[in-house]
């Protein structure tokens, strides 16, 4: 195991250097675009300026848009989660409860101001409702016709502690670059931000993202970062590609460590400002542990590193972007436990990599992750005994509860005990249910072969069905049929070892 640290002073900013291992992953990523050029993926190009007195971005953003719908379309619609958080926005992506939480030093809104927007060239007529940007074409866009669309826009980050917010030490924004909206079998998916669950849904595109900084000032992003300083200003230039959503934070008071194993591959940077060497190294193993499981049993990761970065965060978890991971400040207080956190990289994979309509489905974001957990932290014996307790105590914890089916969409949701109880906890038992009635081996090659066909894709649940039938060899259409469009939990049986013999208990849905 190789560990490195460097220390990032505000007084002395190295620039951050492409390793050799970095350039090669770059390459083996451009081999996966090409192998699947059959796809198109949107590009992305901006030039972001940050000025720190007012924690403000002023954005340049350049979008090369093919349309590859099979349609003529007249309008575009594009994601613009960042304007959630402003007044007026007609959403709250938190609940009224968590808002001292979100805002602790009171309440302050986001403002997001686009001052240019351009098609081809041309201004254009254009209108926000929420977080879903609808642009009016002056000439229609033909299918597989390409256009450019450029914005110009600021974002002024306030003091709050979400998926974008800053503090003393370090300011964070993930998802604040306007993004275009999927389009499906269902249209244009036009952005609803939610306070429960996960809202993001997006395409994967290629970003080439430019970051000028005061000079004492690092940038940490999706992405390889090559930084160079001159005349007082720091020019962060950013390549990603093949990635979902794009995240960054700037800071000047971090430290970082690194870790590298033979058996991931993958290079994990841990970017902090609660200066906790021990802490740090406990951080950094845990999520050593985590990826070397699931490139082991989910499979490779396709990006040559991933940052995570200490944040200030309502959740008091951890938030996952492309390469990218958020995680709250308290993870570094004395006396924490580590293992008492949930460091959910397994959305790398299963949202990030492979990609879900989460408002729509919001279970297929939620299973794989929810159920590898348990895998990972429990032995095969151990594993039958407290999925048990838990499928008790889930009857019971549902009992009374609407929308129990973990076919309903997001929107039905609106407590997060609610959405947890049916969309992560009983998805988490149907993956064990299906573990069992597929077993070990071929559940495995299961997840495999769901990761490796549709990474850089977006599924719907069809797709879920159909790979597992091809792997288990039968028809499961009862099986998944009971799970997600039932109101109760499936009966399970769980098998006990006993010092005399193995006896059978079967637990019957109330």
């Amino acid at each position: 195991m190789l560990f490195s640290g460097c220390n990032i002073k505000k007084d002395e900013q190295p620039p951050i250097e492409v390793s050799q291992d970095e350039t090669e992953n770059q390459e083996d990523i451009q081999n996966q675009q090409t192998q699947k050029e059959e796809q198109y993926y949107t590009s992305y190009n901006a030039t972001l300026e940050y000025v720190p007195e007012t924690s403000t971005i002023k954005a340049i953003e350049k979008i090369t848009y093919k349309n590859t719908t099979g349609k003529k379309l007249s309008e575009l619609y594009m994601n613009v989660y960042a304007n959630a958080f402003t007044e007026g926005s007609g959403y709250s992506p938190y609940l009224e409860n968590e808002e001292v939480s979100v805002f602790p030093n009171g309440k302050e809104y986001m403002n997001f101001n686009i001052t240019s927007l351009t098609v081809g060239g041309k201004e254009v007529p254009y209108s926000i409702n929420g977080t879903s940007l609808c642009i009016q074409l002056s000439e229609a866009l033909y299918n597989d016709a390409e256009t450019e669309i450029t914005l110009q826009f600021d974002v002024v980050i306030p003091n709050m502690h979400h998926e974008t917010g800053k503090n003393d030490n370090i300011l964070w924004a993930g998802n604040i670059l306007p993004v275009m909206a999927v389009y499906d079998n269902y249209g244009w998916n036009k952005s609803v931000y939610y306070p429960i669950g996960e809202s993001h849904y997006n395409d994967v595109g290629n970003y080439n993202i430019v970051v000028k900084t005061p000079e004492q000032y690092n940038v940490v992003a999706t992405g390889i970062e090559n930084s160079t300083a001159l005349d007082g200003i720091r020019t962060t230039v950013i390549e990603a590609k093949l990635v979902r959503d794009f995240a960054f934070a700037i800071s000047d008071s971090l430290v970082s460590k690194s870790v590298k194993t033979d058996e991931t591959g993958v290079r994990i940077n841990l970017y902090y400002y609660t200066y906790d060497e021990a802490k740090a190294e406990e951080i950094i193993n845990y999520a050593n542990s985590i990826m070397e499981y699931y490139v082991k049993n989910v499979g490779s990761y396709p990006y040559n590193h991933i940052d995570i970065v200490e944040a200030s965060l309502y959740n008091k978890g951890d938030m996952q972007f492309s390469g990218v991971s958020f995680i709250d400040e308290s993870w570094f207080l004395e006396g924490s436990l580590i293992s008492n956190f949930d460091l959910n990289l397994g959305y790398q994979w299963f949202d990030c990599v492979v990609g879900t309509d989460c408002v729509k489905e919001p279970w297929l974001r939620e299973c794989f992750e929810g159920f590898l957990q348990y895998m990972m932290n429990y032995t095969e014996s151990e594993l039958d005994t407290v999925m048990e307790s838990e499928y008790n105590l889930l009857k019971k914890d549902i009992e009374g509860l609407q929308y129990t089916e973990l076919s309903n969409p997001l929107i039905k949701y609106t407590t997060k005990l609610q959405f947890d109880n049916i969309q992560k906890r009983k998805s988490t038992m149907m993956m064990y249910a299906l573990y069992k009635e597929m077993g070990a081996e071929k559940f495995s090659e299961f997840v495999k072969s769901y990761v490796t066909e549709y990474s850089f894709k977006n599924i719907t649940s069809n797709e879920f069905f159909r790979t597992a039938e091809k792997i288990y060899g039968k028809s499961l259409y009862d099986f998944f049929n009971e799970w997600v469009n039932g109101t109760k939990i499936p009966k399970l049986t769980f098998e006990k070892e006993t010092t005399t013999e193995k006896t059978e208990t079967q637990e019957t849905a109330k």
